[in-house]
C-alpha cells in the first residue's frame, strides 16, 4: 500500500493516511513531552539546593532550569530518531 505524494518545493512528503499510525506517533510524542516535564518537575524541585549550592540568585537558578527545559525539548525528538537508525 503507498501513500499519497505531496510535492513541495525541493522535497516530497509523505502523508500517514492510518489513523491507527497517526495516534501512535500522537502517544510518542506524548510521552517524550512528559518525560522532559519530570525531568523539569525535578529541577523546581530542587531550585533552593541549586541556588545554595552555586551560590546563584533565584533569577540565575530560573535562567538554568529554563535553558535546560529549552535544550532538552529542542533535542528530544531529533536525537531519538538519531537513536532509530
Amino acid at each position: 500500500m503507498s501513500s499519497p505524494q505531496v510535492s513541495g518545493t525541493d522535497r516530497t512528503a509523505t502523508l500517514i493516511d492510518d489513523p491507527r499510525h497517526r495516534r501512535a506517533i500522537l502517544w510518542a510524542v506524548g510521552i517524550a513531552l512528559m518525560a522532559v516535564v519530570a525531568s523539569v518537575s525535578g529541577l523546581n524541585v530542587a531550585q533552593p539546593q541549586l541556588s545554595t549550592t552555586f551560590g546563584a540568585s533565584q533569577g540565575e537558578v530560573l535562567w538554568i532550569i529554563n535553558t535546560y527545559t529549552l535544550t532538552l525539548a529542542a533535542l528530544l525528538l531529533p536525537l531519538g530518531a538519531a537513536g532509530d537508525r
